[in-house]
């Protein structure tokens, strides 16, 4: 949509990605390359992916996911690591992309 950009932010070991809506910070996700020593990292761990509440429904969660899945495939990510609180929404958008419930407790 007009007046959205996508700074990317590149850190040795993460990447974050922010939506800019006219110059408003409206969403940003935060993911970082699990490597085990001296190894290439195969698997990926999504540490935040937040979306301004005025904002939901817009489709900016989407495109931020669909970046963060079109970097890991680029960087040969096989596999990635979601948590998800139980009182958050966000766990409808990533089991609608496919994820799946590995594990349920208290946090």
């Amino acid at each position: 949509k007009e007046g959205r950009t996508w700074p990317f932010v590149h850190c040795d070991e993460s990447d974050i990605l922010v939506c800019e809506i006219d110059g408003d910070m409206v969403g940003y996700a935060k993911w970082a390359w699990i490597t085990a020593a001296s190894a290439t990292p195969s698997r990926a761990e999504l540490n935040s992916l937040y979306v301004d509440p005025e904002h939901w429904g817009s489709g900016i969660g989407t495109l931020l996911w669909d970046i963060i899945i079109m970097t890991g495939r680029e960087k040969n990510i096989e596999s990635m690591d979601v948590w998800v609180l139980g009182r958050v929404r966000s766990g409808e958008l990533y089991a609608s992309k496919g994820c799946r419930l590995e594990e349920n407790g208290d946090y």
